[in-house]
């Protein structure tokens, strides 16, 4: 098996997702990819940072990082208790046949290698920096990567408000609200709590309006 990892625009990559099929049928991978082919870049941009698994020179695994442009898709929300902000999201495919081997796992891991101290930058930028993933493979990513992987849903903009909500105990609003499994307040605290002792800032302990200690403020 070989990996290969780098930068790209969903543009110039987007043919490579959709020729291999490295994508579910109702998944991101398929949809920004065929926006892609659609739109120029001036149009519909996402910068692609990704490792990519071939077996016999043909693609049977991928796992990237897609940025939208912040000003479109990106979310910050800050207030005296807390900061989120958002701009990204993991996503990891693997073709049914090659399941089972480890391969995600790689790919995640060579993923880090490649972006992860990057990525620290913003994480200690923004307190409340984290990519966004589905649930299912939040997991994988959390392993490999220094920075906070939270499931918020897509796209990140959304996803910082839905957390916002579920951090304050409140319900999330219609307008705003997913299908998708979201993650925990206990997640979201436990993730961003590692993420300031992953890049060794203090951590101060201070009380929310439910008298529950958090940490990560």
């Amino acid at each position: 098996m070989e990996i290969k990892s780098g930068k790209t625009t969903i543009q110039e990559f987007a043919n490579t997702i959709l020729q291999n099929k490295l994508y579910r049928d109702d998944g991101l991978n398929k949809t920004i990819s065929e926006r892609g082919l659609k739109f120029l870049s001036s149009e519909y941009h996402r910068d692609i940072q990704y490792s990519m698994a071939l077996i016999d020179n043909k693609p049977v695994a991928l796992a990237m990082i897609v940025i939208p442009p912040f000003e479109n898709q990106g979310g910050h929300l800050k207030s005296e208790q807390f900061e989120l902000y958002s701009d990204r999201y993991f996503s990891v495919f693997t073709k049914e046949e090659y399941r089972g081997n480890g391969i995600a796992r790689k790919l995640s891991v060579e993923l880090a290698t490649q972006f992860d101290k990057g990525m620290q930058k913003l994480g200690r930028r923004y307190d409340g920096f984290f990519v966004c993933s589905e649930k299912t493979v939040a997991p994988m990513f959390r392993e490999s990567f220094s920075i906070a992987v939270m499931a918020g849903g897509f796209p990140p903009f959304r996803a910082v408000k839905r957390l916002n909500h579920i951090l304050l105990n409140e319900p999330i609003p219609d307008a705003i609200a997913t299908e998708i499994k979201l993650d925990s307040r206990d997640v979201i605290i436990n993730e961003l709590n590692r993420q300031k002792l992953s890049l060794s800032k203090p951590i101060i302990k201070i009380k929310n309006n439910t008298e529950d200690e958090l940490s990560f403020f």
